[in-house]
């Protein structure tokens, strides 16, 4: 039942900002050239379709041909193409079909998020042989869980900073009434620039009381809030949850409960022990820091901060802010 990244369609297991499935060029992997694919070239000159005019006033790289082309500063802008998987992607949307509810597409949620720290989507859409595709922006950057894992010295004194701005990314889908639903690591960007980007809504579900009812558990297991695991009834505080156990890995470098080989070992120690204490697996980290982070993954979902903005409140009130 669960979203683990193993064989995900999203999964960027070399870092390179591309999906692995996307990693090859378009044209030779076979993907169909829709309306609006970077890689349509219907005219056979080698350049693709939406550069073959006039860039002038359209903002794009300017091609060997264009009578302005030696006269203006070339603006290149860089896309990333998404294809989904439309076999996952049906299965997924047929449990809420089988309740009587219709999922917004992922394109569709993701069309809809205008936000600083939230990957932007410019188009979505079907390519020839079915498959859901979008064209989103390129964040040039590394992935949050190389960050963590590689103990990266770019987390120094930016750990407040980061989490704060996830904290915002959050706040605004809440506002947006949507819950993300796999919030981790693995699905957040840090640019080069230092900008935290909030990425893949393919689990991202409408913040409406029909959607909340017992038994989805879709998401990665080491980021399920306990009320998933149990099937109960959810709200905001299961992304709320995510968000603590990404914060206690960013601050720890640690996950709450130790990490299990399967996921139903997880489920079973996630039900059945408390998380660590933060400040026994990391005694540097100040009291405030510990407790902070304590309350933000209770298995108590009444004892959680109740809001993104209430978590990045407290953030900012730590006594030390160079973490």
């Amino acid at each position: 039942d669960f979203e683990d990244g193993d064989g995900c369609p999203e999964a960027d297991n070399d870092q390179d900002g591309l999906a692995d499935g996307v990693d090859a060029c378009p044209l030779t992997a076979g993907i169909a050239q829709e309306k609006g694919c970077p890689s349509k070239d219907t005219d056979g000159d080698t350049v693709a379709d939406h550069l073959d005019n006039c860039p002038s006033e359209k903002g794009v790289v300017e091609n060997a041909g264009c009578p302005v082309a030696q006269k203006q500063l070339v603006v290149i802008t860089f896309e990333k193409l998404k294809i989904l998987d439309k076999v996952k992607t049906a299965k997924f949307e047929e449990k809420f079909k089988l309740q009587g509810l219709k999922k917004p597409p992922e394109g569709e949620v993701c069309l809809s998020l205008r936000h600083d720290n939230i990957v932007k989507t410019f188009e979505h859409g079907l390519t020839t042989t079915g498959d859901p595709y979008l064209v989103m922006e390129w964040v040039e950057g590394l992935g949050l869980n190389f960050l963590v894992d590689s103990k990266s010295h770019k987390l120094n004194g930016q750990r407040i900073n980061f989490v704060g701005q996830l904290c915002d990314a959050l706040q605004f889908l809440h506002d947006s009434k949507y819950l993300h639903r796999d919030l981790c690591p693995r699905n957040v960007m840090v640019t080069n620039e230092g900008v935290v980007k909030l990425i893949d809504f393919g689990l991202t579900i409408p913040y409406t009381p029909q959607f909340c009812v017992p038994g989805n558990r879709t998401g990665t297991v080491d980021f399920l809030a306990p009320e998933i695991i149990k099937r109960g009834t959810t709200d905001h505080r299961v992304d709320l949850f995510a968000l603590g156990t990404t914060a206690f890995e960013i601050f720890v470098g640690q996950l709450p409960w130790e990490k299990s080989l399967s996921s139903d070992d997880t489920v079973r120690r996630r039900l059945n022990t408390p998380p660590r204490q933060a400040k026994a697996l990391k005694p540097t980290i100040e009291d405030d820091l510990a407790k902070l982070l304590m309350k933000s993954v209770a298995v108590d979902r009444k004892e959680r901060y109740d809001s993104a903005n209430e978590f990045k409140e407290a953030l900012l009130k730590l006594k030390r802010q160079d973490y």
